[in-house]
């Protein structure tokens, strides 16, 4: 089962936006260039995809910003996305129970 990424609880993720051209841009949790060109990605539902090279024109992140009281395990803040907005396309796109906009090819 996939667990949805909270835009409010970063760990690891780095939220971007992907342009896929005429299909337009998604927002997606996280992406990783992969060695054979392919863009792996995690969806705010959690689920991931590979997107082929010649489909993206560009990979653009979101801010991300500090904030709250800081971790009493780690003595570190919070992580979120930094933009309100942003935030609440997030939580509309993890409630969609996996049916972020990905763009399947090849």
């Amino acid at each position: 089962m996939n667990t949805a990424v909270d835009p409010t609880n970063l760990i690891n993720e780095r939220p971007c936006l992907v342009n896929m051209g005429d299909d337009g841009v998604l927002y997606v949790a996280d992406a990783v260039d992969q060695e054979s060109g392919w863009l792996w990605v995690k969806q705010w539902s959690g689920s991931t995809a590979k997107l082929p090279p010649h489909r993206i024109l560009a990979v653009s992140f979101v801010d991300l910003e500090r904030y709250g009281e800081p971790d009493e395990n780690t003595g570190r803040r919070p992580k979120r996305v930094a933009d309100e907005k942003w935030r609440e396309n997030a939580y509309d796109w993890s409630a969609a129970d996996g049916a972020d906009p990905i763009v399947a090819d090849d």
